[in-house]
């Protein structure tokens, strides 16, 4: 999510981890009820901690009948083809105590990963023998299918007119425009195949000739619109009918950079003034930076390969190696410049100078979400130490249109988590009210809310001369004229996971974990179409701190030890045993609609979490592997 005071919008780019449906509360109003699905097992209960010493159940694997590992793998993108996807029946309780077991410091399994996410795949997946019977049935209808890595789901596709054959009438669509360049295709029946659900959401086909290349089509980009008029009716935001002046940086940039004595010197950090104020690593070239693989999810959003290298060139890091994947719906590389899209990557450049940044670019559908996130995972090219989520979406709609596309991707996730990945989700740029009026009171944005990601929110850091913090408040630049706060506050959707119980007695999930930098100005630098901006919102936080734990793990990795994983047990364990590594927020709300919620407290609350990771000193206490 991104928030620029020259470029006001919210582009929600793509990246996420979601829980089981298991931890969906039905209805707005919060109650205990879980939600209705096929298939959701009431044995799950995310606020149950798994016990000290628990060991990871794992399944015993049976060995594939002829022909069915041809059948595994990611397709290549086309634009010619229609895809939709089924999901397999998983054993989905085995699959979450698994998971809880592996990334909770105190048990037997903690940070004893799976090495390859297909052995994982091979024992938490779907059995073969219903592998098998799906792709034949699907097959015997003249379809093409293949199973996805993570042997959760199924991709079936054909031209549009197979899929008229198959169903009787042609398929539904809504044409792609120059505003979204995209045609959305949706089944006027679901065809009945041998063990698959339909998950929903449609297939989406990306138009490159209607992309006319700048700007981008994030999730959320219609938002954009909303925010521009917000903008305008508070006042341009470096005109004098802003409410008060925009801060400035008060810190000390470096010398001989592109923004050095120039008139945005003021208005960002440098990667180095982060660094030094979060006690984090100084953006230089390390063996341990280059061993770094960091994902990145993207739906409808490119980058230009020359703003990355100008980039690195102004604050002088080495420029990242970046392998690009697309997903289904396309032949090639999106060809629009998002300023999401930048944002994500030269966050995550600037902090691990020559490591490798998976990006999936995605079309921009609903779907889309699973089709990324699996290939992320199941990129046969590797598999990523940490994942960046900037996508977001009202949580309560989201999840109350199509459950089993949420229970489709969460699958996947929590797959990723059994491998050893770290996910991280931004909490969102709206503030309380992620939802705006759509519903009543606060709202929090999807996928922050889901108990198996880390949510993290924005605050406004104010930097002394030396680089260090001077003091660190909510982000919320409502007073500065632009309606854009870091999203925060408690979910109405998913139930309170174990992980939480020591600090809150809400019964759903609270959200952000951990917040760090995220105000418009002095905000991120972006390099976008070759001049520097800054930028602000959680797609600048989320990134950095995926950033950190990416380069953790890879150093874990170097020394023959395991990933470092799912980190919101490890962080909430270490909080209640040393509260003084988490810098307290305690001033600041950010209430932009105002529903009265949510304001900084002392201790943990709804608008900061722990408050602000010292990073540099909770990596030394990174609980070993159990025995």
């Amino acid at each position: 999510m991104t928030t620029s005071s020259r470029l006001i919008r919210t582009a929600l780019g793509g990246v996420l981890v979601l829980s089981l449906v298991a931890g969906l509360l039905a209805g707005c109003g919060g109650s205990n009820r879980a939600a209705s699905l096929v298939g959701l097992d009431k044995r799950i209960d995310p606020s149950v901690a798994p016990r000290p010493g628990q060991v990871a159940s794992v399944p015993a694997s049976v060995p594939d009948p002829a022909g069915v590992s041809g059948e595994i793998g990611l397709p290549n993108g086309s634009a010619d083809e229609i895809t939709f996807y089924f999901s397999l029946p998983v054993d989905d309780y085995t699959l979450v105590q698994a998971a809880k077991v592996l990334t909770t410091p105190g048990t037997g399994s903690y940070r004893h990963y799976f090495t390859s996410y297909a052995a994982a795949a091979r024992a938490y997946g779907a059995k073969p023998g219903v592998i098998e019977a799906a792709v034949k049935s699907v097959e015997a209808r003249g379809l093409s299918v293949m199973v996805d890595p993570s042997r959760t789901f199924v991709r079936v596709w054909g031209t549009a007119g197979g899929w008229r054959k198959v169903l009787g009438r042609p398929l539904k669509v809504q044409k792609a425009t120059l505003a979204s360049p995209y045609d959305v295709y949706s089944l006027p029946s679901v065809p009945k195949f041998a063990e698959l659900t339909y998950v929903g959401g449609g297939a989406t086909v990306y138009d490159a000739a209607l992309d006319h290349g700048s700007g981008g089509y994030g999730a959320s980009v219609e938002n954009a619109a909303a925010i521009d008029r917000a903008r305008a009716a508070a006042g341009s935001s470096t005109s004098r009918s802003a409410k008060v002046p925009w801060p400035l940086n008060a810190g000390t940039l470096p010398a001989h950079t592109c923004v050095s004595g120039t008139s945005s010197a003021r208005s960002v950090y440098a990667p180095t003034q982060v660094a030094s104020a979060y006690d984090a690593r100084a953006p230089h070239e390390t063996a341990t930076t280059r061993a770094v693989r960091v994902a990145v999810i993207d739906l409808g959003g490119g980058y230009s390969a020359s703003d990355i290298e100008r980039a690195a060139g102004c604050f002088g890091y080495a420029a990242p190696r970046i392998e690009v994947q697309v997903s289904d719906g396309m032949s090639g590389q999106i060809r629009n410049n998002s300023d999401e899209t930048e944002l994500d990557l030269q966050t995550l450049a600037a902090f691990l100078p020559g490591g490798t940044i998976q990006l999936t670019e995605a079309a921009n559908g609903p779907a889309s979400l699973l089709d990324a996130t699996s290939r992320t995972f199941g990129d046969p090219d590797g598999f990523p130490d940490a994942v960046s989520i900037s996508y977001g979406q009202c949580a309560v709609q989201e999840t109350q249109g199509n459950l089993r596309l949420i229970q489709a991707v969460a699958r996947v996730v929590v797959l990723g988590d059994i491998v050893g990945s770290s996910v991280f989700a931004a909490a969102g740029d709206w503030g309380s009210t992620t939802c705006g009026n759509a519903i009543k009171g606060p709202s929090q944005s999807f996928a922050a809310s889901a108990p198996w990601a880390t949510a993290v929110g924005g605050t406004r850091l104010v930097l002394n001369s030396r680089n260090q913090r001077a003091g660190e408040v909510v982000w919320n630049d409502k007073a500065y004229g632009v309606i854009a706060a870091g999203g925060g506050g408690v979910s109405k959707v998913f139930a309170r996971p174990w992980y939480q119980n020591a600090v809150t007695t809400s019964p759903t999930r609270v959200v952000p974990d951990f917040a760090l930098l995220a105000d418009i100005e002095p905000g991120w630098p972006v390099m976008l179409n070759g001049q520097i901006q800054s930028i602000g919102g959680t797609s600048g936080s989320t990134p950095f701190a995926a950033a950190t734990v990416a380069l953790l793990s890879a150093r874990e990795r170097l020394a023959g030890r395991p990933r470092v994983g799912f980190i919101n047990p490890w962080f909430y364990e270490l909080y209640k045993q040393h509260p003084e590594l988490f810098y307290d927020v305690v001033s600041g709300s950010n209430d932009v609609n105002r529903v009265g919620c949510c304001t900084a407290t002392k201790g943990f609350d709804e608008v900061s979490g722990l408050g602000v990771p010292n990073l540099a000193e909770i990596a030394k206490r990174l609980p070993p592997p159990s025995p």
